[in-house]
C-alpha cells in the first residue's frame, strides 16, 4: 500500500471510531439514567459533571495543538477561549451564586478575548482559518455546533416543547432533549480536537 493508501485507512478507521464514541457517550447516557432516574439531569449532577469534563477536554487539546506546532497557534487559542466559555456556561448555577452582580455571564469576556485576540493577528488568523477550511476537523465542527445550538438549545426550546406538548411543566422534558442532544454535541467536539491534535502531531513530528 502507497503512503497515501494508508494515510486514506487511518482517516477512515478514526472517523469510524469517532461514530463508534458517539454511541458509546449516547449509551453512557442511558445507563447513568437507569441509576439516577429523575436527577440525571440535576443542576451539579453526574450528567452535567460529565459534561464540563468534555468541554475541559476539547479546551485542553485545542491549546495542545496551539502550542506544539504552528499550523494551528492562533485558532487553537480561540477554539480553547470558547470551550471555556461554554464550560462557564455549563456552571451557571455555581457562578450565578459566587459572582456578584452579573453571575456567569462573565465568561462573555473569553468571547471578546478571542475575538480580539484573532483581530489583532489576523493575517496569521486568516491564514490558519483557510487551512482550517480544508482539515478534516472542519466539518466535524460545524457538526458538533449544529448539533449543540440548533439541535439542543432550539428543539429544548421552552415555548417550542409547551406548544408541542400542550403543558405548562416541561422542565424535566425540556432538560431531557437539551442536555442528552448537548452531550453527543460536545463528544463531537472533542473530536474535532483530536483531528487537529492529531494534524499538529505529525507537523510536530516532522
Amino acid at each position: 500500500m502507497t503512503d497515501t493508501e494508508k494515510s486514506t485507512i487511518f482517516t477512515a478507521v478514526r472517523q469510524f471510531l469517532y461514530c463508534a464514541g458517539c454511541f458509546g457517550v449516547t449509551f453512557l447516557q442511558h445507563a447513568i439514567a437507569a441509576v439516577c432516574k429523575e436527577k440525571t439531569f440535576d443542576e451539579n449532577g453526574i450528567l452535567e459533571n460529565f459534561q464540563l469534563g468534555e468541554l475541559l477536554l476539547a479546551c485542553c487539546l485545542f491549546l495542545v495543538v496551539s502550542f506544539r506546532g504552528r499550523t494551528f497557534h492562533k485558532l487553537g487559542i480561540v477554539f480553547a477561549s470558547l470551550c471555556a466559555f461554554a464550560a462557564c456556561r455549563e456552571l451557571d448555577s455555581f457562578f450565578d451564586d459566587h459572582v456578584p452582580f452579573i453571575g456567569w455571564k462573565f465568561a462573555f469576556l473569553f468571547i471578546v478575548l478571542a475575538i480580539g485576540y484573532a483581530m489583532k493577528n489576523w493575517r496569521q488568523t486568516r491564514e490558519e482559518l483557510l487551512i482550517f477550511f480544508r482539515h478534516p476537523s472542519f466539518p466535524m465542527m460545524c457538526c458538533a455546533i449544529t448539533i449543540i445550538i440548533p439541535l439542543a438549545q432550539c428543539i429544548g426550546h421552552r415555548s417550542f416543547v409547551v406548544n408541542v406538548l400542550q403543558v405548562d411543566h416541561v422542565g424535566s422534558i425540556k432538560e431531557f432533549i437539551e442536555e442528552s442532544i448537548e452531550t453527543a454535541g460536545y463528544f463531537i467536539l472533542i473530536c474535532s480536537a483530536i483531528e487537529l491534535f492529531w494534524n499538529s502531531r505529525l507537523s510536530f513530528k516532522k
